[in-house]
C-alpha cells in the first residue's frame, strides 16, 4: 500500500544490534509488528492480550515503537487476540481487569477531546504462540478519531461571536468489533470571534456520528451528523440555528463551508457540501475558546 509504514526494519535493527541477537529466535513467544498507513507518531502504546476464550490475560505497556518491536511477549502455547492502543490514555477512560474483561467487553469511553492534532490509534490482530518458537503478529494501526473543520461566511456585521456544537458524536468505542455505542458525546467546537464577517473553527477531533436511537442501525445511509450554531449579536441577543450534514466516519477528515444566508432559510438546514480530505492528512490544531 502506498505510504505504508512497517516497523519491521526497526525491529530487525534492534535484534541484530543487541548483545544477544539470537534471543528472539530461540525463545518462545510473540513479537508485535506495528503497521500504519499514515505518518502519525505512536506513543503511550499498550498491547492487551486475550486468550482463546476471549478473556484478558495480560497488558503490556510501551513508550515507543522501538520498544514494541524489540520486545518478545512470553506467551504460553496457544491462540490469542492482541488489541493495541496508542495515545489513548489521555482522552479515553478504559475499564479493564485481567481475568475478567472480555474481548467484546473492552470499552473505551471518551473523557475529553481537544483541537490538538494528536491522534489516538488502535489495532486488532490474531497471534499464535508455538512451542519453543518465535512468531510475529502484524497489528494494523488505525486512527480512532475523525477531524472536523467548519467555516461560516457572509456573517452580518452585528454578529461578534459564534459557537458550534456537534450533538451526536459517539462516546464509547469497542475496538475489537470496531463499533460504537449509541450514547452520544456532545462536542463543543468552541466559541470564536468573527473576523471580516467569517467564523473559522479550528479543526477538531471527534468520534464518528452515531444514531441517538439505540434501535436504529449504525450503518443506515440516512444517518446524519447533527450540529448547531449559536450566534452572539453585539446587542446581547443570541440566536441558535441547527443543521445536519453527512455522517462522520472513523478516521475521516472533513471540512465544511457554510453561507450564513443558507442557515436562515430553514428550521434545520441540510448541509450536503462537505469536503472529505481523507485518512492520510491531518490539520494542525490550535487554541479553542470555551466559556
Amino acid at each position: 500500500m502506498k505510504n505504508k509504514i512497517l516497523y519491521i526494519v526497526v525491529f530487525a535493527i534492534s535484534i541484530f544490534s543487541s548483545c544477544d541477537g539470537s534471543v528472539h529466535l530461540t525463545e518462545q513467544g510473540v513479537s508485535a509488528v506495528l503497521s500504519m498507513s499514515t505518518n502519525d507518531n505512536l506513543e503511550d502504546i499498550k498491547i492487551r492480550v486475550f486468550n482463546s476464550d476471549d478473556v484478558l490475560v495480560e497488558i503490556y505497556d510501551f513508550s515507543s515503537v522501538i520498544e514494541v518491536s524489540s520486545t518478545l511477549l512470553p506467551l504460553p502455547v496457544g491462540e490469542y487476540t492482541l488489541v493495541s492502543t496508542a495515545g489513548a490514555s489521555s482522552c479515553f477512560s478504559i475499564s479493564e481487569q485481567i481475568g475478567v474483561t472480555t474481548l467484546d467487553g473492552l470499552l473505551m469511553t471518551i473523557k475529553k477531546l481537544s483541537s490538538s492534532p494528536s491522534q489516538s490509534h488502535y489495532g486488532v490482530a490474531k497471534a499464535t504462540s508455538k512451542y519453543q518458537t518465535h512468531t510475529r503478529s502484524v497489528i494494523d494501526k488505525l486512527r480512532m478519531f475523525s477531524q472536523l473543520g467548519v467555516t461560516i461566511v457572509n456573517l452580518p456585521n452585528n454578529i461578534e461571536k459564534v459557537e458550534a456544537i456537534v450533538h451526536n458524536s459517539a462516546k464509547c468505542f469497542i475496538p475489537a468489533s470496531k463499533e460504537y455505542t449509541s450514547e452520544c458525546f456532545p462536542v463543543n467546537l468552541g466559541k470564536i470571534s468573527t473576523k471580516a464577517n467569517i467564523a473559522e473553527f479550528t479543526p477538531y477531533l471527534l468520534l464518528p456520528s452515531v444514531a441517538k436511537d439505540a434501535s436504529a442501525s449504525k450503518n443506515t445511509n440516512d444517518l446524519k451528523t447533527e450540529i448547531s450554531f449559536c450566534f452572539y449579536y453585539t446587542d446581547g441577543e443570541k440566536v441558535t440555528m441547527s443543521a445536519t450534514m453527512p455522517k462522520i466516519i472513523n478516521g475521516g477528515g472533513y471540512s465544511v463551508k457554510i453561507d450564513f444566508a443558507i442557515l436562515r432559510t430553514e428550521t434545520v438546514v441540510n448541509i450536503s457540501d462537505v469536503y472529505e480530505w481523507g485518512n492520510g492528512d491531518i490539520i494542525n490544531g490550535g487554541d479553542v475558546e470555551h466559556e
